[in-house]
Order: structure tokens, then C-alpha cells, then sequence
């Protein structure tokens, strides 16, 4: 092609020996001033002519020419111009390329002077061999060796060549002609030069390209190079460019000639046509896929970058165009050479050089320049945008990614690595080579060296999916249709510049393995996608969408993890302390690494053996996300041995899944619905396992309970039954390692190291460790191993040590069913197949269980409806989190022997546990704890050895006379009398008496004691058959008997000392007691006395306190500061509290005593009846009932109380109580004395019959605590003379200027109804005492309607309600629900729902709302009138009327003891308020600026409300005093006259409003 405008005045110079057209002979060799020069220099040459001689003078003088003439200089000069000047050069050229010149068609027909010539140079390369081609190399040769003999270059470049110095223009007479220099110069400035300049330089360079010889002073500097490297390298077509620059790097290449190749190379970066070998090798590529930039200038820009044609012939590579081998051959030569020397690349030295100035100053070539670069790219501010984006354009243009030779450090790196490892004819193809390093990048195999080096350029291809040759080539199309990637390799062919693209491949792989359901991936596509993330996951910075967010972070945290995989693991490590960017894509490829193994780089690496090995069928399945579960469970599995890396890898990856339920993929596939239905907002692991196993548990435990009741609507399982079976693998991961459980690793990590620190982690050993230290534990590490067993029994299945120990048996005996195999295995204990390891394991897991029945689901069950009934007070005062030490398997125990009527389920579950328990006395915890020092004392090495045979149960038997301390005797009498159960709770008894049974009770079915009947019965009868061994323990056991019924047939020390601690009815009495007392005070009464107590004294106390061995006195200040405490908790505000055991009150008593005596109302007499120590009274014959004891002997109960009964007949004190019957009647009938009337029926009945004289003493010898009758010591007053009393001795001490006698009312459970109504005034009567005003009689409260009472176990405390509900709850309850005239029933849902619903809803929210910042923000209680409510239309006077109406109503239901009512008409009240607070809807009326209707609704609520808080002072009063507070009312404002709407002028400040006035329950 012809470049118009840049003409040559050439200069013909041929080697022939004769040139006709051209007359130069003999001038230069014979002329004087260089004959001299001529002979020195040129001697040993033929030169025919001038030309021979300028060639040999130009190509064969030193570097400097010093050693030419001054004055032959001269001549040389004017001799080349001259001859530039003449036509004959021209005439030449037309002669010897006269056949060129007819073929090359645009130099036909130039006329301008020098353009045919300059046609013919630059169309060179189509001059084949011969005269015409040595012809025009020999006229370059002239030209390029003086700068000024190119005319149109000397006026393009006359200011460039001054600005930098580049040579002299105006001198002619230069000494050196060195002119050749001023091209190199302004070459070495090619980017800075003008547009002209420019242009003719890299023509010029263009022109040079041919053959070496024309750079002159790359020639003359390369001389010695050549013929060392290049001997046989034919010159022209560039050829010994190319050798020389091939062998740039050599150590032996001088410096001079290696810096004019590298001048030489930046021109052909900034002009592709300056390689002469790409020019001819990719000539038709580059025109058939016009890699030319094309311009609308009517001058063309000859000018294209390397880069711009690489990219555009490496595009059409990869998009599987045609490109000739030997093009592909010199791009690679190109692609090597950019990234050998970064002084190639104008851009990176342009934008690189601080960069390189200040990390990598004194790197060398050969591309580690390039290298530091890229490695000070990965760090955080390692070098500047600008040298990055250089950097990443230079890694595109020379497609580094798909062949490991083009970066020549990378080759010589990781040459042994391929030639060791990745020489397979897989890996031939130069993009497999760079596929197998990246596999095998931190295997053993791998140099640093090479490693190092990979890694810096994968850093880049990471960062664009066209780098990777391998990826790109499968997954282009799919990428442009899913991922909005570029359709071409470059998405503008000639485009250069960075085209970064990190997120094309997470949209690959996201299309790879959550393919939408109409679309996805080829499979060749999807396999390397899968390849290219398992190569990349060893290192953060290969994956650029966690890398960018994440580069503080990993700098502050992560700065010392540089191994494989270790910066991602440290991210992982540290989840909670990453930034909010950084924390989501971790956690997204965490989660992505949970389902896809290959992104895991540690399992992939030190677990490929063992899953080949154990976890090949779940490979061959797919589910990666299962090939994770299998490694688990191996890990876990004894029998299995795992590589210590693997172990450490699989183990690292459980503590990282515990940040995230997520990150466990069975686990979230499973039970991703259930998660977000039942357990929102929670993502932690540990906490979604706990809250769906309670969900589990609750559910089991409505299951079971509806199952029990016959009905089976409603009790299914919320959580599905997939992620149920997922829990057991989480919660046995958890048990097999207390690493993953940080609910025991955090709080037991200190016991951990106190008492396990010689234990191994893993297989279930800390926790059986910290199980064994149970009573030592810290109380927070006690209560996580609670929970942990609890988990454990609850279902077998996460019991790690059980399912690993008796593997082999649950298979064989259980049915493989690990869920219920403790259950299984517990009936096979007997199995002789059963390893000993095993059965021990077993046992102990029993006597876990018998600590504590909520560890024995199967027997809680059976016993749903016994516990409630028999034990509800033991069941109530379990801690939440600590064993009840056996109590409630104790107390159904007592009961079932006591033939109490248990469910038939719950005594065949006691009936087994009584019979293991005898046999193996470890799994009975109350024998264990209350007989061990008896144990110690009296059974010896034998018994303990022989543990298992029930030998130290029986060693106990056998001592029982001598036991000393009282519970363990009660206890072992309770087991001798089990056996009276079933034969089978006396282990010893059974064996010895097995032929006997046989024999003559084979058809006895076993229960209720008929065995024992039946070999008694034939013991009786003296049969000669009979066994001697079941003879004689059959006699002694008899003996035994006899001795346990001594201490069982008395209710046991829990039963006495229960009955005597304070339940909800008795809070009950005195809430209603006080509420009157606050009412009266309100209403203006005084003065009010308000008294409670305890009285301390009887028989009933004298025998608790005699089991619980202490004296009566300390036991009674032990009691009674349990009743003073409920009181206190339960806000009651007594005046006096009295306790009987006072000196004041034994004083009242004598006193009593004797005006009763001096009037003749006492004597002395014999009594005989039935007396019920536990109900402290005589009852009549018809009162009573015969029971069979166990033993077969009859017992004479109450009717009444169930409890046993005796027969006394003893002299003691009467009462003439049958003289007062008139007098009782008066006063009964004289008013509403005993309230409410169906009492008074009940009264009046009583003494519609004859009523008979009264014991009131008992023989000192039998009752000792009491007091004792005034002169008479032998005799105690009875217990209820004295108790009642005790109103009297208040009065007496009583502060009060006026006399409080008689009392205005007396509060009393209708229990005790014939004690106050009959003989309390009989004796005031009789003394001459006005009796009380009032008897207010109230109901018991029942539990499931039926009676609470301490004998059947079934007692409500007070405290825990206080602990559910607060004081505030109980108390509103119980005057909510409670109505004196009947029974009310007790339930802890309904209480919580009431509280919730009136306190901490109703009244709450109506509070809230008014004094709300929002609505309120001057936070006052605004004044209020009666107009107020009128502004507010019909619902303002619909509530200003109830207002008005309810303090009356409220007064009056008060005063009648009806609080219930009062109550109602209050919420009735509220309710009224907040329906009225709605339909005004003062938000708006805010947001529409109705500013005094806003004010008129929010006074009217206030007003509402602090009526409300008035008058609910008496039935809650700190909740009452919380409201008032609020609302800044005075407390002088607040007796009941402030109890009714009271209108103000102005507004009041409120209170303070940090105080809640009633947090709402969470409480199942």
C-alpha cells in the first residue's frame, strides 16, 4: 500500500561489481582526504566501486567513527547527498526492479520525486531474492544511516529532535556521522513525539524491519550478539530481529544490544508493522478480520497497536475461526515477549512506574518485574488503579491464561512440575498444562517457585472467564445468554482497554448447580465450571467476589493465613466480626461450599482417599451435600480410622456450619420450611437445633398426652419428619463433641479443664467425663449437661456413647431402631449375649433416668395423669435445670405402695423399676443419697462387689434396727414394704422362693401383692414341700414387715412436712383478707387491724418434727418463715403477724383458760372416740371406714380425709359446749354472721342437733408440744382452744387507742367452718365475749377439679405461680377467678392468659396509648371536664357514663367481699376506654391537625385510667401504685374519694415511663 506524503531523496548502494546506470567509480577510495581511511579500514576487501567502499567504511568502522577523518566525514556526506540529488538513483531503481515495478500496481505510477522508490521499499516484503531486493536493502542501508537523508522525516521531526535532544539539523559539517542515532533517539520518545513525528518514526521502523541491517544502531551494537547467537540466521524478512530477541534473557547477551532490542520491541508495540515475521505470517488473518482501526481522516492513521491485533486474532481464536499456525506462532512469540519485559507495554510503564519505584525498583527482567507487580496486586493498596487496570490489559492481550509458556518465569518455574506431574496426553494442550497446575498447585509435586507464580497470574484470569481458555471455549454461548456476557473474546474486536468481568462465572455457577426450571448450563460447561471453583477455592484472592468486599477484613484478621485455603477458612473463623459486605458473600460461599465438596480445599485434599474408600455410594449419588454427612459419620464412628488431616478438615467445617444453619446442606434442605414457619429469625445452628427439638419434645409430649385421653385430632408433629430425622444427626454430632455444642462448650469450659482436661475430645468422652463430676459442676455447666441428658433420653438416637457402645445389640435386639434403643436394651439387661460394656453403659443410663423422671420419657407418660394427682408439689418445685434427685419416681413410688389408685400404665412402669432398682441399688439416687453413709457403715466389700444381685439392698434390710438416720430407715421400709407389690421388688425373696411360686401360686397373676399372699397363706398352712431357703426368708421378711409398718403406716415425713408448707389456698385466704382491709382503708376506716399467723402447735407437729429430726421449736421457725415469706411475696400487708408459740400468746391462753375454768365451763372426765392426728380432731364412728393395709391388716381412716385414724380413751379436760347450743343459734341468727348462706345453712344444721361436750386437753404424755393446762402439767390445752386464740392475743397487743373487740370479720377456708363457727364462739361465749361480727367462708381450690391437698400430692405453691406470673398475676387471678360461695379451679394457662389479657393488654395498652411520646410528646396529664368528654361525640358520653356509674357499683361489690365483680366492672370499664381510644383515632386526628379534639381524647383516657389505677389499689396495689406513678398523680390524691372523674384546670406533669407496668408472660 502506498503511504503518500513522506518521499525519500534516495541514494543508490549495490554490492554488484558494476552498476551502469550509476557513476560512482573510484571517487571515495582514490580521493586524499579518504585514501588514507580507505587503505586502514577497508584493505583486506575487493571494492569494485564507491558503493563497495561507502558499504565497507559505514558497516565496518567502530561504534564511534573516531576513527575516520574529520575531513573524510565531510566528503562521505556530500558524497551520499550529492548522489540522493541525481536522477541516476532512480534511473537505477527502474532498471533493476524494472519487473517489480510492473507488478506492484500502485508503484506504477508515481511521479512525484522519490515516491517510486518509496513505494518499492515499502512493498519490500512481496520483492522476492535477488538483484531488486539486495538493490533496495543497500538503499535503506544509506538512508536510515543519516536521518537527514530522509527529507520529509527531517521537516516532521525538526521540533522533536530539539525538544529531546536527539541531534543537530543545521550542521552539515558534523564531525561524526552518527546521524543514524537521532532515529533511535526519537524512537526511544515514540509516545511523546507530535502526530507527525510519530508517524515517520515508526515508518522509518517499518521500513528497518526487513532486515536488521538497516537500524543502525541496533546493527552496529549487535554485531558480536549475531555472530554469537545468530551465525546461521539468514538476514532479512526479520529473522535476526527475531533470533536476537529470542535470546534477549540470556545472561551472555551484551547490555547495549539488549536495550536496542528493547527499543526495538516498544516500536512494534506501538505499531504491529514493525514485526516484520507478524506482518507475514497473519498478513490475510489481519485483513480478514480487519484488525485495523479504521478512521474518517482523509489521511490514514497507518498506525495499529500489537495489542489491538493480538486481541482482534486472539478473538477470533477463541471464537474457533481459522488462524494459520504460523500466525499463531509469532502471536505467541509476541504474547511472551510482552510479558517478558514490562518496558514493552507502553501502557504499563506509563501507568506502572511509581508503582515499580516504590516495590519492585530492583526486580530484573525477564518478566519478574511484571511478577512483583502482580503479586503487590493482591494485597490491599498494593499498587494503584491505574497500574492494576495496565496489568489486567496486559494479562488479556497476552491471554496468559491459556497457555503456560507465553510468561516465560511461569515456564521456567513450573517446567519440572509439568514435566513430573502433567505430562499426560490429557494435559498435552497448553491450556490442560495451566488446568493440571492449578490441580495440583498445593500438592506435594509443587515448587514454590511455581506456586508462586500461578497464582499471580490466576489472580487476574480469576477476575475475567475469558482468561480461561478452557472455560471460556465450553461456556461462551452460555454465558451470553445467561450472564449478559459479550458475545465475542473482546466485546469490540479492536477494543483495548480493561473489560473486567468477575461476575460472569458466579452467574455460571449459580446457573450450574440452582438451575432455574427452564434453563441451564451444557453439561460441558457446568464441568468446568465445577472445575474452575474447585481450582480456585484454594485462595480467597482467585475468587474475586469475596475477595473485593472482603480486602479490609482480610487485612485486619487474616494477615498471617497464607496457605491453601487458609484465608477463607480465617474469614469463616471470624464470621461475626466481618463487615456487612464481606459476612454475606462469605456466608454465600459457605453455603455454596456446604452442597458442592469441590469448593473445600482441605476435604478435597485430605479426604479424597478415604471417600473413595467409604463414601463412594454417595458420591455416585450426587449429593455432595450427603458425601459430607457420610465423612461425619465416619469421623464419629470408632471402628473407623481416619487420617488426622481429614479429621481436623471434616471438624473444622462442623464448628464453621454451626454459625449458620445454612451451612449444613442435608440439615437445610430438610428442614428449610419447618425453620422459617417455626423458628423465624434465627440462622445460628446450635440455636435452630434447640428450638426445633423443643418443638419436637412439645409435640411428643402432646401426642403422648392426647393418646393417653383417646383422641388423636391435633397431635401431629410440626416439625416434618425429614428434619426430625436431620435433628438426631445434628444433636448426635453435638453429644459425639462438645465442640459443636457451644450450649455446653461455652458454659462448661472451665469444668471442662478442672476436671477432663486428660480426656480426648471426640466420641462422647467430655461429656460422660463431665456427667461423672455431675454434683461439682458449676451451676451454669450443670444446668447446659441437664439439657444435654435431657436430649439424650428423650430420644436414644443422639446418645452418642450409647449408639457407639451397644452397636452390635441394638442392631440384633432393637431392630436397628437407635431412637427408642435404651428403652429396648433395658428388657434384654438380662441377655447373656450382652457385652459387658454395654449392660454397664445401660445401667448407668438408668440410674440417670431415676434422678430425674423428665429423663425417663416412657415412664413420665405412663404416669401424665398419676404426677399431678400423687405429686404435683415434688413435680411443681423441680428446678428447670437440675435433677429432682429421684423425687417424683420416690413419691409415685410411696403412693403405688400405699395403694394409691395409679394408673394402671404408670405401676407397671413402677413395678419394673422397683424390680431393677432392687437388684442394682445405683439405680435408686434416694437410696444412693440418704442411706450412703449407712451403706459405708454396715454393708461390706462383699455386698458392694456383688452390687447387681441386690446385696446391698438386702444388707440394709438386714441392719434396719440399727439404721440411724431417719430418711434412709423410711426409705428402706418403703422398699420392704414394696415387695407386699409384687414379689419381684425383693429380688433376694424372689430367687429364693422361684420353686415355691411355682409350685403352688403358678396361676397367681403377679400385682397388688397376691404371690406373696399365696406363699404365705401355704406357709401358714405348713405344707412339707415347702422350700426352707423360701421358708426362712419368707419368716424373716414377715419380721420385716411388722417393723416397716411401725414407719409407714404413718404418712412419711415429705407427706407431714408438706401439709405444713404454705399452698395457694392459703395465699388465697389472705389476698382476700387483705384486699378488704386496703378497701377500708381507702374508704376512710380506723383505725384497721389486719392479722395472719401460723399456730404451731399438736401432735402433727410434734411427729414432722420428730421424722425430720430436729426439735418442734426450730422446726416451727422453719415453717412459719416459709408462710411469712409467701405472705410477704404476695404483697399482703398484715399489721400483726402471730405466731402461737409466742410468749404473749401463751399468756392470752392461761388466761383464757382460767376464766373459763372459774366459770365453771371446764372439768375433768374420761373421753373415748377415733382421733385423726392429721386432722388434729375426734371424729364419730360414722365419720370413719375401714382399708386393707399391704400387709393384710386392717386400718380405720377418716371418711372425710382419708387418713388414718385411732382409737383413744384417756382422761382429759371438757368443754361443756352442750350448755351453749341456744346461745351459738342467737348469735348465728342475729345477721349475716356466716357468709355466704349456703355456710350459714351448713351452721344452722349443725346446731339443729345436740351437741356434745368438748376434750380440750390432751395427755402431756402424748402430745408434749403445746401449751400445758394452767396447774396441771400432765395435761396440754388442745390445739384448736389455742389456735383460735390467737385473734385474741392480737386484739390484746393490739396498738389502737379503741377497742377492737369484737373482730369485724374473721377469713376462713370452709375446713375449718365448724372450728370458728361453733366452738370459737361457744368458747368467747362461755368466758363472756362478744363472738365476731362475720365469718366470710370461701371454697378450696381445686386443680383439674379435684381438692388440692398435700396427701394427694396434687398442691399448687404459691412461689411457683409468683415465678410464672408475678405477685401482681396471682393475686389478680385469684380475686378475678375466686368466688367465696364455691369452689374455684386452678389453672397456670388460665392464669397467665387473664394476667396477659387485663393487666399487661387491657389497662396496659390503654396506658401506653395516652402516654405515648408519639401522641404525647409534652408527656402531661392533660386537665379534664365533663366537656371533654362531650367533645368527643357519643363514644366520649357513652364512656363518661359507664365513669360515672362504676366507682359505686365497684364500693358496693367490694363491701359485699364480691371482688370478682368489682373486677368485672373495672375491665368492663377499660374495655369500654380502649374501644373509645380506637374509634377516635387520635393518630389521625394529630396527622389532620384536630389539636383539641387530640387533647380532649387523650384527657379522657387519662381520666379513665387513673380512675381504673384507683380503684384496683386493693386488689393489686404495686400494680395500682405502677399505673398512678405514671401518670403523675399525687399520692395524696389517692384514697376513694379521688376514685370517681374529678375535673381539673390544669394539666399535670407524668411520671416517669420507663417502668412496664405488667411485662406480658411467655409461658407455655
Amino acid at each position: 500500500m502506498l503511504f503518500q506524503g513522506v518521499s525519500f531523496l534516495l541514494v543508490t548502494l549495490t554490492t554488484f561489481i558494476s552498476v551502469g546506470a550509476l557513476d560512482v567509480t573510484g571517487k571515495i577510495a582514490t580521493n586524499p582526504v579518504c585514501k588514507d581511511d580507505v587503505t586502514r579500514l577497508c584493505s583486506s576487501q575487493i571494492l569494485p566501486n564507491d558503493l563497495a567502499v561507502l558499504d565497507c567504511l559505514q558497516n565496518r568502522r567502530s561504534d564511534s567513527d573516531s576513527d575516520i577523518k574529520i575531513e573524510c566525514h565531510s566528503f562521505l556526506w556530500q558524497f551520499k547527498l550529492n548522489l540522493t540529488k541525481g536522477d541516476q538513483f532512480l534511473e537505477a531503481a527502474e532498471k533493476m526492479c524494472s519487473e517489480e515495478l510492473k507488478n506492484l500496481e500502485e508503484c506504477k505510477d508515481q511521479s512525484l520525486e522519490g515516491h517510486k522508490l518509496s513505494c518499492l521499499l515499502e512493498n519490500s516484503d512481496s520483492v522476492a531474492q535477488g538483484q531488486c531486493k539486495s538493490f533496495l536493502v543497500k538503499i535503506g542501508s544509506i538512508i536510515f544511516s543519516d536521518f537527514r537523508l530522509v527529507e520529509k522525516f527531517t521537516t516532521a521531526c525538526q521540533d522533536d529532535i530539539s525538544k529531546f535532544n536527539c541531534g543537530r539539523l543545521d550542521s552539515e559539517e558534523e564531525r561524526d556521522h552518527k546521524q543514524g542515532s537521532t532515529i533511535e533517539c526519537l524512537s526511544e520518545h515514540v509516545r511523546n513525539l507530535t502526530k507527525e513525528c510519530h508517524l515517520q518514526t515508526l515508518r522509518v521502523a517499518e521500513l528497518q524491519a526487513d532486515d536488521y541491517h538497516l537500524d543502525r544502531p541496533l546493527f552496529l551494537a549487535c554485531r558480536d550478539d549475531r555472530e554469537r547467537f545468530c551465525r546461521n540466521t539468514q538476514a532479512g524478512g526479520g529473522r535476526v530481529y527475531k533470533c536476537l530477541i529470542k535470546n534477549k534473557m540470556q545472561n551472555d547477551m551484551s547490555t547495549k544490544c539488549r536495550e536496542k532490542l528493547v527499543r526495538r520491541q516498544q516500536l512494534v508495540s506501538e505499531d504491529y508493522k514493525v514485526s516484520k515475521g507478524l506482518v507475514r505470517a497473519c498478513k490475510q488473518e489481519i485483513i480478514e478480520h480487519k484488525c485495523f482501526k479504521e478512521t474518517n481522516s482523509p489521511v490514514k492513521d497507518r498506525k495499529v497497536k500489537l495489542a489491538q491485533v493480538l486481541l482482534c486474532l486472539e478473538s477470533a481464536l477463541h471464537a474457533g475461526n481459522g488462524i494459520g499456525g504460523e500466525c499463531q506462532a509469532e502471536m505467541l512469540d509476541h504474547r511472551r515477549q510482552l510479558l517478558e519485559d514490562y518496558r514493552l507495554s507502553p501502557e504499563v510503564v506509563y501507568s506502572c512506574q511509581e508503582d515499580i519505584k516504590t516495590n519492585c525498583r530492583t526486580k530484573e527482567i525477564g518478566g519478574k518485574t511484571l511478577h512483583c507487580l502482580m503479586k503487590h496486586a493482591r494485597r490491599q493498596n498494593g499498587i494503584s488503579d491505574t497500574c492494576l487496570r495496565a496489568l489486567e490489559d496486559l494479562i488479556r492481550v497476552t491471554d496468559a491464561g491459556s497457555d503456560w509458556q507465553v510468561d516465560s518465569l511461569l515456564k521456567t518455574s513450573c517446567s519440572s512440575v509439568v514435566e513430573t506431574a502433567c505430562k499426560n496426553p490429557v494435559d498435552s494442550q497448553p491450556a490442560s498444562v495451566i488446568s493440571c497446575l492449578m490441580d495440583k498447585v498445593f500438592s506435594d509435586v509443587m515448587t514454590t517457585s511455581c506456586r508462586t507464580a500461578l497464582l499471580e497470574i490466576q489472580y487476574f484470569v480469576a477476575r475475567d472467564f475469558r482468561l480461561d481458555s478452557q472455560l471460556y471455549a465450553q461456556c461462551k454461548s452460555d454465558a451470553a445468554q445467561y450472564c449478559n456476557a459479550a458475545p465475542n473474546w473482546t466485546e469490540e474486536a479492536n477494543a483495548i482497554g480493561p473489560q473486567r468481568n468477575p461476575l460472569v462465572l458466579p452467574c455460571l455457577y449459580r446457573y450450574a448447580y440452582h438451575p432455574p426450571t427452564d434453563s441451564s448450563l451444557k453439561p460441558e460447561c457446568a464441568d468446568e465450571v465445577r472445575r474452575v471453583m474447585r481450582q480456585r477455592a484454594s485462595s480467597v484472592d482467585l475468587i474475586p467476589e469475596v475477595e473485593e468486599p472482603c480486602i479490609e477484613d482480610l487485612a485486619s484478621l487474616c494477615f498471617e493465613k497464607t496457605g491453601r485455603g487458609e484465608e477463607m477458612q480465617c474469614l469463616q473463623d471470624n464470621l461475626e466480626r466481618l463487615g456487612p459486605a464481606c459476612k454475606q458473600q462469605v456466608s454465600n460461599y459457605t453455603e455454596e461450599e456446604a452442597e458442592h465438596l469441590e469448593l473445600n480445599p482441605f476435604i478435597t485434599a485430605y479426604c479424597s482417599r478415604f471417600l473413595e474408600t467409604h463414601c463412594q455410594e454417595e458420591m455416585d449419588d450426587g449429593d455432595e451435600g450427603q458425601v459430607m454427612e457420610c465423612l461425619v459419620e465416619y469421623k464419629m464412628n470408632t471402628e473407623t480410622t481416619m487420617n488426622s488431616k481429614c479429621r481436623a478438615a471434616v471438624e473444622h467445617f462442623q464448628l464453621i456450619a454451626l454459625q449458620d444453619f445454612r451451612f449444613s446442606a442435608p440439615f437445610k434442605r430438610a428442614c428449610k420450611q419447618d425453620i422459617s414457619r417455626l423458628c423465624p429469625n434465627i440462622k445460628e445452628k446450635p440455636k435452630v437445633v434447640a428450638c426445633l427439638s423443643e418443638m419436637v419434645r412439645n409435640d411428643s409430649v402432646a401426642q403422648s398426652l392426647v393418646s393417653r385421653l383417646g383422641n388423636h385430632v391435633g397431635s401431629q408433629h410440626r416439625v416434618s419428619q425429614p428434619c426430625r430425622q436431620q435433628l438426631r444427626n445434628q444433636l448426635l454430632q453435638q453429644h459425639e463433641d462438645v465442640q459443636f455444642n457451644p450450649n455446653v462448650r461455652k458454659p462448661c469450659a472451665s469444668d471442662e479443664k478442672r476436671f477432663c482436661a486428660q480426656i480426648k475430645p471426640g466420641q462422647g468422652r467430655i461429656l460422660e467425663c463431665l456427667k461423672t463430676h455431675r454434683k461439682q459442676l458449676d451451676d451454669i455447666c450443670h444446668a447446659a449437661i441437664f439439657q444435654v441428658e435431657k436430649e439424650e433420653m428423650d430420644d436414644s438416637g443422639v446418645d452418642f456413647q450409647l449408639i457407639q457402645q451397644c452397636k452390635e445389640p441394638i442392631r440384633r435386639l432393637c431392630q436397628n431402631d437407635a431412637s427408642s434403643a435404651l428403652e429396648c436394651l433395658k428388657s434384654h439387661l438380662d441377655d447373656t449375649t450382652l457385652e459387658l460394656h454395654c449392660k454397664e453403659l445401660i445401667l448407668e443410663r438408668m440410674a440417670e433416668q431415676n434422678l430425674d423422671i423428665r429423663f425417663n420419657p416412657a415412664l413420665k407418660k405412663a404416669c401424665t395423669m398419676d404426677i399431678p394427682k400423687f405429686c404435683l408439689a415434688v413435680w411443681q418445685s423441680a428446678p428447670k435445670d437440675r435433677e429432682l434427685e429421684g423425687k417424683v419416681v420416690d413419691c409415685l413410688k410411696q403412693n403405688f405402695v400405699s395403694k394409691k389408685p395409679l394408673t394402671q400404665s404408670c405401676a407397671d412402669h413402677l413395678t419394673v423399676i422397683m424390680e431393677q432398682q432392687a437388684l442394682h441399688y445405683q439405680l435408686d439416687p434416694v437410696l444412693v443419697s440418704v442411706c450412703d453413709k449407712e451403706i459405708e457403715v454396715h454393708c461390706g466389700p462383699e455386698e458392694l462387689e456383688n452390687n447387681r444381685q441386690g446385696q446391698v439392698e438386702e444388707c440394709l434390710k438386714r441392719k434396719f434396727d440399727t439404721l440411724t438416720n431417719v430418711e434412709c430407715r423410711r426409705h428402706i421400709a418403703l422398699l420392704i414394704t414394696a415387695v407386699q407389690i409384687d414379689i419381684q421388688a425383693d429380688p433376694l425373696l424372689h430367687r429364693a422362693c422361684a420353686i415355691d411360686l411355682v409350685t403352688f401360686c403358678k396361676d397367681v397373676p403377679p400385682g397388688e401383692g397376691r404371690r406373696l399372699k399365696c406363699l404365705l397363706r401355704f406357709k401358714e398352712q405348713g405344707q412339707a414341700k415347702f422350700d426352707p431357703k423360701c421358708f426362712d426368708m419368707l419368716t424373716t421378711r414377715t419380721q420385716l414387715f411388722a417393723k416397716a409398718s411401725q414407719v409407714m403406716h404413718l404418712e412419711s415425713v415429705n407427706d407431714l412436712v408438706e401439709q405444713l408448707k404454705p399452698h395457694i389456698g392459703h395465699v388465697y385466704t389472705a389476698v382476700l383478707a387483705d384486699s378488704s382491709a386496703r378497701f377500708h382503708r381507702l374508704i376512710g376506716c380506723s383505725p384497721v387491724v389486719f392479722s395472719t399467723g401460723t399456730d404451731e402447735h399438736g401432735l402433727k407437729i410434734q411427729q414432722a418434727s420428730l421424722q425430720a429430726n430436729k426439735d418442734p421449736s426450730q422446726f416451727c421457725d422453719q415453717v412459719s418463715v416459709l408462710f411469712k415469706n409467701a405472705l410477704d411475696k404476695c404483697e399482703i400487708g398484715y399489721t400483726d403477724y402471730i405466731r402461737t408459740t409466742e410468749n404473749r400468746h401463751k399468756e392470752n391462753v392461761h388466761s383464757f383458760w382460767n376464766i373459763l375454768s372459774d366459770k365453771g365451763y371446764i372439768y375433768k372426765g374420761k373421753y373415748e372416740g377415733w382421733y385423726c392426728t392429721a386432722d388434729e380432731t375426734f371424729v364419730t364412728e360414722d365419720q370413719t371406714t375401714l382399708v386393707k393395709l399391704p400387709d393384710g391388716r386392717e386400718q380405720r381412716v377418716s371418711t372425710e380425709s382419708n387418713r388414718p385414724v385411732e382409737w383413744f380413751s384417756e382422761e382429759n379436760y371438757l368443754f361443756k359446749l352442750s350448755k351453749l347450743r341456744g346461745e351459738i343459734l342467737k348469735w348465728l341468727i342475729s345477721g349475716p354472721v356466716v357468709r355466704p348462706v349456703r355456710h350459714y345453712n351448713l351452721v344452722k344444721s349443725w346446731l339443729e342437733q345436740d351437741l356434745v361436750d368438748l376434750s380440750v386437753s390432751r395427755p402431756r404424755a402424748r402430745l408434749s408440744w403445746g401449751i400445758p393446762v394452767p396447774e396441771d402439767p400432765s395435761q396440754t390445752i388442745y390445739v384448736w382452744l389455742d389456735a383460735l386464740l390467737n385473734y385474741m392475743t392480737v386484739a390484746k397487743h393490739s396498738h389502737s387507742d379503741k377497742n377492737i373487740w369484737p373482730p369485724s370479720v374473721h377469713v376462713i377456708g370452709k375446713d375449718i367452718l365448724k372450728f370458728h363457727s361453733i366452738y370459737w364462739p361457744a368458747f368467747l361465749l362461755a368466758a363472756g365475749f362478744d363472738p365476731p361480727k362475720c365469718l366470710l367462708v370461701h371454697g378450696h381450690w381445686l386443680a383439674d377439679d379435684q381438692k388440692m391437698s398435700k396427701t394427694t400430692g396434687n398442691v399448687v405453691s404459691p412461689q411457683s405461680c409468683i415465678d410464672i406470673a408475678t405477685a401482681t398475676g396471682l393475686r389478680y387471678f385469684l380475686l378475678h377467678e375466686g368466688v367465696p360461695a364455691s369452689d374455684g379451679n386452678f389453672s397456670m394457662t388460665k392464669l397467665v392468659r387473664i394476667a396477659n389479657s387485663n393487666l399487661a393488654d387491657g389497662i396496659g395498652n390503654l396506658v401506653n396509648r395516652c402516654c405515648g411520646k408519639n401522641l404525647n410528646p409534652l408527656q402531661i396529664r392533660l386537665a379534664v371536664s365533663p366537656s371533654d368528654f362531650e367533645a368527643c361525640g357519643s363514644p366520649g358520653l357513652e364512656l363518661l357514663d359507664l365513669l360515672q356509674r362504676t366507682p359505686d357499683i365497684v364500693h358496693e361489690e367490694y363491701l359485699q367481699w364480691n371482688f370478682y365483680k368489682g373486677i368485672e366492672q373495672i375491665m368492663a370499664l377499660v374495655r369500654c376506654a380502649n374501644g373509645f381510644f380506637q374509634t377516635m383515632e387520635p393518630w389521625k386526628l394529630k396527622k389532620e391537625g384536630e389539636i383539641d379534639k387530640l387533647n380532649a381524647t387523650l384527657a379522657v383516657t387519662m381520666e379513665t385510667a387513673r380512675v381504673v389505677g384507683t380503684l384496683l389499689q386493693p386488689i393489686v396495689p404495686s400494680y395500682s401504685e405502677r399505673l398512678l406513678d405514671k401518670l403523675g398523680v399525687p399520692r395524696e390524691n389517692r384514697d376513694w374519694n379521688f376514685a370517681r372523674l374529678r375535673s381539673s384546670t390544669t394539666d399535670t406533669s407524668l411520671g416517669a415511663q420507663g417502668t412496664v407496668l405488667f411485662p406480658k408472660i411467655k409461658s407455655d
